[in-house]
């Protein structure tokens, strides 16, 4: 069963959901894979380092 969600101002993240054709999902499990990241992890430090970069 869970646990209940938390209200949205306890929340520390928040989802974003997009769209992939299935070769990018093939490509980001295996990249993930091999950082012992999930997926959504490993995407949201590639986003973080291009932000950093361009800062």
């Amino acid at each position: 069963m869970g646990r209940p969600p938390l209200p949205k101002k306890q929340r520390r993240n928040v989802k974003i959901t997009f769209r992939v054709t299935a070769a990018l999902r093939r490509g980001l499990q295996k990249q993930a894979k091999r950082e012992r990241k999930t997926v959504g992890t490993y995407i949201a430090d590639v986003l973080q380092n291009v932000i950093e970069r361009d800062e």
